[in-house]
């Protein structure tokens, strides 16, 4: 299992400074760049999806965290039409 700290960026498309989240949260494996999160959902019910834009690997930091790990919000059925081979098709 893998320990890591989670900074946000909290709204789809934002600019603002990434907020780290106040604890722990364990992982079969830290997560890479490029990957995708679901966190749950938010308090209006829309999905809580992240992709990891940074990853910052801390095997030495006090604490057991194995890395840090930023991602920004997206929302998920948007990113897989874009990456969607039909996307990519010519009409």
């Amino acid at each position: 299992m893998a320990t890591v700290t989670l900074f946000i960026d909290p709204k789809p498309g934002s600019v603002a400074d990434f907020q780290r989240i106040g604890r722990k949260f364990k992982f079969t494996r830290v997560p890479s760049e490029g990957e995708f999160v679901d966190m749950g959902q938010d308090k209006n019910g829309s999905a809580l999806d992240y992709e990891v834009v940074l990853v910052h690997h801390t095997p030495l930091k006090p604490g057991g965290i194995d890395a840090e790990v930023y991602m920004k919000r997206v929302e998920l059925p948007q990113e897989i039409k874009q990456r969607s081979p039909r996307s990519k098709r010519k009409k």
